[in-house]
């Protein structure tokens, strides 16, 4: 087996072993130069990591195999990372901008309070603040819960 080979082959089993955010996912998505495909995890019923790529099969839908060059990136979605942001009321919106160095928020207008807190509850960062946006460069990997006036948003950066 080629050495990049063995290396691929142990980069994905470090993924899925030890990488926090896959032990509390509901998704997995794999970034390719064609796009990115999101598999559910509750569906996929095996991961092959073979010498020549890797393949995902899914229940009820037709398995995808990738060559490892194809893989630019695979990453784990938890519930609450952005894409499942909810909030009352319903108008207010987040979403994470500059491939994860920002958020920004709508719905609000004038000036807000705006706290960010990390997922024990420690305070990070409290301001008065007009502007709609944050940002989290700073921060490392992990679940945070930003609060702007009475509504409240978990998401993992």
């Amino acid at each position: 087996m080629k050495q990049k080979t063995k290396f691929q082959l142990a980069a994905v089993a470090f993924l899925l072993a030890l990488c926090p955010t896959a032990v509390n996912a509901q998704q997995m998505v794999v970034e390719t130069q064609q796009g990115n495909d999101v598999y559910n995890l509750p569906d996929i019923v095996k991961i092959l990591v073979k010498e020549e790529g890797m393949s995902v099969e899914e229940k009820a839908k037709e398995g995808k195999t990738y060559s490892y060059p194809q893989i630019l990136k695979i990453t784990f979605n938890t519930a609450t990372s952005v894409a499942s942001l909810k909030a009352d009321p319903s108008n207010f919106k987040a979403k994470l901008e500059d491939d994860g160095n920002a958020i920004s928020w709508t719905g609000t207008n004038g000036e807000q309070e705006v706290t960010l807190l990390d997922i024990t509850g420690k305070m990070i960062r409290h301001a008065r603040q007009t502007s709609q946006r944050m940002d989290i460069s700073a921060l490392p990997h992990g679940t945070y819960i930003l609060k702007v006036g009475n509504n409240n948003i978990k998401f993992a950066k």
